[in-house]
Parts: C-alpha cells; sequence; structure tokens
C-alpha cells in the first residue's frame, strides 16, 4: 500500500468521508451536493507526498472539517 492510499485510508477510518473538488471560489463534494465557501471549514491537517524540490509530482491531502451539512 503507497504512503498516500495508507494516509486516505486512515483519514476515512478517523470520519472524514468526503472527497472534494476546487469549483471556483467553493470546495464541492464529489459525493454529496455539500458546497463550502473558505470560511465554512478548517483544515486539521495536510499530509504531503512525492519528491522533495519537484512540484510537479506532489500530491497533498488536506483533512478538512465543518459543522456546516448543507
Amino acid at each position: 500500500m503507497t504512503a498516500l492510499l495508507a494516509t486516505i485510508t486512515k483519514l476515512r477510518k478517523e470520519g472524514y468521508t468526503e472527497n472534494f473538488d476546487l469549483r471556483k471560489h467553493l470546495l464541492t463534494g464529489q459525493r454529496s451536493a455539500l458546497q463550502l465557501t473558505p470560511d465554512e471549514f478548517v483544515v486539521d491537517s495536510q499530509h504531503h507526498f512525492g519528491e522533495a524540490g519537484d512540484p510537479a509530482g506532489t500530491e497533498v491531502v488536506y483533512a478538512i472539517s465543518s459543522s456546516s451539512s448543507t
């Protein structure tokens, strides 16, 4: 299992259940109708993967939380 996949699996077990796409100024849920503006969520943690010094080969996973449910 790659470090990226292991991190995503761990975060899911911790209760992070949605994946988001960035659309203009909103985060939009991939599996739900949830849309969040920047003031509606906080970044709980961030995880970086890839080669140091190679921005094109770097991936970042952000774990976010929000009190919004709609």
